[in-house]
């Protein structure tokens, strides 16, 4: 620690206080017991393909769209139609899935299959 504008230096001297017992709190109702919490992080691998171009991801119905010979995958949200457009390695950016969600891994225009990762948290 670095300390600035100081010109002088004192010595403070501490006089500790007596330990007092806690006081009940004064309430009519009951403290309620905290129930345990726990999050489960979950991982599952969905593939689309021309064959089965749908899947369902939690809440959300996805249907490809079309895979560019480079890789370059686009998606639909069938609830409400917003396309998603991702290469791959990248993730499909999107309020419905987060920033982090769903991960394009690998496309192939040629066997006209797309294959990601959806990732999600369940809160209990």
């Amino acid at each position: 620690m670095v300390l600035v504008g100081c010109a002088e230096h004192r010595s403070v001297q501490v006089t500790p206080l007596p330990a007092m017992p806690a006081e009940p709190a004064l309430s009519a109702e009951p403290i309620p017991v905290l129930m345990p919490h726990s999050y489960t992080l979950i991982e599952e691998t969905l593939t689309l393909s021309v064959a089965h171009p749908v899947t369902q991801r939690g809440d959300c119905t996805v249907k490809l769209v079309s895979i560019a010979d480079d890789g370059t995958t686009r998606i639909r949200v069938v609830e409400n139609g917003r396309e998603l457009t991702a290469h791959p390695g990248e993730f499909f950016d999107s309020a419905e899935f987060g920033s982090q969600g769903l991960q394009l891994i690998s496309a192939s225009k040629k066997a006209g299959t797309a294959s990601m990762i959806s990732r999600g948290c369940i809160s209990q």
